[in-house]
């Protein structure tokens, strides 16, 4: 009988106590939301120091602001002292934004006169958040419940506020319970002894080291976030099209506005080879502008800002290009009221003039194709010979984008172009690069079924694989281009420029019918200037190209006066430049090499080893990403002598990863990896690259040239010598000689204070027919690290007029 009472009890205990259990985190997990304290993340707190003594202007967006804005120089603008705050969170985009307005800054009780947004309009838009890590930046500033975020972010509008208050505290409980778990571990294998229970001791014994990576401004700067953000938005709905009233920038005006404050959005400034990155359609910008005009919103563009390639480290600006921003985007506040207590509601920016063209003539024969199967299920492969230069990929490195005009007829219907084939199923695709035409038929069979033939595209004008447009005038034919009446008023004069891709010479420019200018070359392009008397209505010019000529396409089409240029065709004018880091000759290998006899030994906690790396004095990743705008240090880890990131899992990633912050070099390996004693080495990185940019060790010397083909690129020849050099840690000087065609040996020493530089201005100029160019670089120091975000030959911006070349 004592047996069996015992059995009952335990019996008892094992349903009544999971139930105990589960009552109790449910009444806890539905308390009302100020019954419970919440724990603020790191990422939160960091931000409520921030504006801890107030702000009268608040800045909101990614790292761009942090690299790119200039508190103390916007604070310029008010005639009274105004305290400028940014609240950016990194890798972030609208609705975190949209949350640390409501949480961090109006909850916390501050009030400021404006609220500015500094993005993409890409990232304005974004409304989803695909990834655990930008839902966990997200629930790292939730506070309150939000029905906003509810239904546009997180979809969930469930009718019982209990529930999105337990949704709300599923994050805080799980960190309550790892925490708690975390705690109790350490307080027993690595906390010294002391007063104390084990968890008090390993919660006093891990959260100093924790603070050190993630809390206060270390959380901004730690290495995982120390990255170019990622620059997605899912603001489509089923049919393609983009609301305004989907996204949150409504609720941000409102949540401002009915805290008083006003509100300008500015479309922040990318590198010409990112600007696809903020591609929304022409529709959404639209009714985005006419919209925060109709609510008195401000909106400015600095897509078209005065910056050159050497200004940026990827997307961020380096500090150079901050310094070189500031005025102008102080004169773009400057005339949208900012500073005078009322904003002058957005107005749409000048629109290009709508055209028509109409193509005539006979365009040449397209070859045959002769299709080949590839490993690939249902891929198709066929060269096209002779016709490199219409392929995406030409054109593309040419910086006109995919608009290749040839099409693939599957039995006389379009394969849908610029697809980037490549996949396992048949996909009715296809795509043109320099080896020719890549097929993905409609179905298996189709490709020894059906006919394939080339046609060029009939369209004009053409449509690209990015968006962009193409005006292209095939051999044998003229294009027309009529343009609506009120464009220019009185006399007008036309410049045409564009691209010879394929063919022969020859080809001539006129308005209305009239007297014909040939087009010449200059440089890469041809080009040609006509002039013509005023006319009431619409007019129309005509370029043609000769049979047997050349495959053109227009670059660049402006009419107007010298005074009002009007652009009619193409991108703004902007400075073309030769990239010189593309080919990097070292004089020696890296020094400093370091050894794993040489370096100390590492610490462990759990999956993280650490090195002290003070004495070898190399720059960190944040302290380079603050200073240039780049994530990266020179260190390298190597694991059993080889480079770690070279050594992938199952799931394609890398099996450990080296973490520099500040002093110590980390060494995060992947869960339920044993590391072995010695395993692990470091070295400076021996190919100095970083991203996109290029690494100067102490002492080293490098020789940087530039290609023919680099240099036929350039319009009418680079006069400037532009270098976007950040100098670390020590001191020294770099010594720079430049040896080019047509220029007069340049030979400086320049002290590393002195960097970044400014222009260099040539003796002389380095055309597109230049054999070569070559630049050296040696740096004269025992210490100093130098990283070059670009270094690069550039022409100036042509004029938008001007003489016939």
């Amino acid at each position: 009988m004592k047996h069996a009472g015992v059995r009952v009890v335990a019996a008892l205990a094992a349903v009544v106590g999971p139930l105990l259990v589960v009552v109790s985190l449910a009444a806890v997990l539905t308390r009302p939301e100020d019954a419970v304290e919440r724990a603020l993340a790191p990422a939160a707190k960091e931000l409520d120091k921030r504006i801890a003594h107030g702000a009268d202007v608040v800045l909101l967006g990614n790292s761009k602001v942090g690299t790119d804005l200039d508190p103390d120089t916007i604070a310029e603008l008010f005639a009274t002292p105004a305290r400028v705050v940014p609240m950016h969170v990194k890798g972030t985009g609208m609705p975190v934004w949209y949350t640390v307005l409501r949480e961090r800054v109006y909850a916390g009780g501050h009030a400021p006169r404006l609220v500015v947004v500094y993005a993409t309009a890409l990232m304005m838009a974004q409304t989803s958040l695909p990834t655990a890590a930008q839902r966990a930046q997200l629930d790292q500033q939730v506070g309150a419940p939000d029905p906003v975020l509810d239904h546009k972010v997180r979809g969930e509008a469930f009718a019982d506020p209990r529930i999105q208050v337990a949704l709300r505290r599923r994050g805080a409980w799980r960190q309550a319970l790892t925490d708690g778990i975390r705690d109790l571990g350490v307080g027993l294998a690595l906390a010294p002894a002391g007063e104390g229970g084990a968890r008090e001791r390993g919660r006093a014994y891990a959260a100093p080291a924790l603070a050190r990576v993630f809390d206060g401004d270390a959380n901004q700067r730690a290495p995982q976030r120390r990255v170019v953000p990622v620059v997605e938005a899912e603001v489509a709905d089923a049919d393609g099209a983009v609301r305004l009233h989907d996204t949150l920038i409504p609720d941000l005006v409102a949540l401002a506005y009915a805290h008083g404050a006003q509100v300008l959005f500015v479309r922040s400034p990318m590198p010409d080879g990112r600007r696809e990155e903020d591609t929304v359609p022409a529709a959404f910008e639209d009714e985005l502008i006419a919209w925060l005009a109709s609510v008195g919103a401000g909106y400015v563009d600095l897509r078209d800002a005065d910056l050159a390639a050497s200004h940026y480290g990827g997307v961020h600006l380096s500090r150079a290009g901050r310094a070189r921003l500031a005025p102008q985007l102080n004169a773009a506040l400057r005339s949208v009221g900012v500073g005078t207590g009322r904003l002058v509601p957005a107005a749409p920016p000048a629109r290009r003039v709508a055209l028509t063209g109409v193509r005539a003539g006979t365009p040449p024969a397209l070859p045959a194709l002769e299709l080949r199967d590839l490993p690939p299920p249902c891929v198709w492969q066929a060269p096209v010979r002779g016709l490199a230069g219409l392929s995406d990929a030409w054109l593309v490195e040419a910086d006109l984008g995919e608009v290749s005009p040839v099409r693939v007829l599957q039995d006389g219907r379009p394969l849908t172009p610029h697809a980037r084939v490549g996949g396992q199923a048949c996909e009715g695709t296809t795509d043109f690069g320099l080896g020719g035409v890549r097929i993905s038929p409609t179905d298996p069979d189709a490709a020894t079924r059906d006919t394939f033939t080339l046609e060029l595209d009939p369209a004009v004008p053409m449509r690209g694989g990015t968006g962009g447009e193409a005006w292209w005038v095939y051999p044998g034919t003229e294009l027309t281009v009529t343009v609506p009446a009120g464009t220019v008023t009185g006399a007008r004069r036309l410049r045409v420029q564009a691209i010879a891709t394929e063919g022969g010479t020859g080809g001539e420019l006129s308005i209305l019918g009239g007297e014909a200018a040939p087009l010449r070359a200059v440089g890469s392009t041809v080009e040609a200037v006509v002039t013509a008397p005023a006319t009431a209505g619409e007019w129309t010019f005509t370029v043609r190209s000769p049979v047997g000529g050349p495959w053109l396409v227009l670059r660049r089409v402006v009419t107007g006066t010298e005074a009002e240029p009007v652009r009619l065709i193409g991108p703004p004018d902007v400075a073309v430049t030769v990239d010189l880091t593309r080919d990097a000759t070292f004089a020696a290998p890296p020094p400093g090499l370091v050894s794993p006899e040489a370096a100390p030994a590492p610490t462990r906690t759990a999956d993280l080893y650490a090195w002290n790396v003070a004495h070898l004095g190399v720059p960190s990743l944040p302290e380079v990403f603050d200073q240039a705008g780049m994530g990266c240090s020179p260190l390298e880890l190597l694991a059993g002598g080889t480079p770690a990131r070279e050594q992938l899992g199952d799931d394609r990633k890398p099996l450990a990863r080296l973490l520099h912050a500040g002093d110590v070099a980390r060494i995060s390996v992947r869960p339920g990896e044993v590391p072995v004693a010695g395993q692990y080495a470091l070295r400076l990185e021996p190919t100095r690259r970083c991203k996109e940019s290029l690494w100067l060790y102490p002492g080293d010397e490098v020789r940087l040239q530039a290609t023919p083909a680099q240099l036929a690129a350039l319009a009418g020849g680079a006069t400037t010598l532009e270098l976007g050099a950040n100098a670390f840690r020590g001191t020294g000087t770099l010594h720079l000689r430049l040896e080019a065609d047509g220029v007069a040996p340049i030979e400086q020493a320049v002290p590393l204070s002195s960097l970044p530089l400014g222009p260099i201005v040539l003796d002389g100029v380095v055309g597109p027919d230049a054999a070569s160019a070559v630049l050296t670089l040696r740096l004269e120091s025992d210490d100093a690290y130098v990283l070059f975000t670009s270094v690069v030959l550039a022409e100036p911006v042509r004029p938008a007029l001007g003489a016939n070349p």
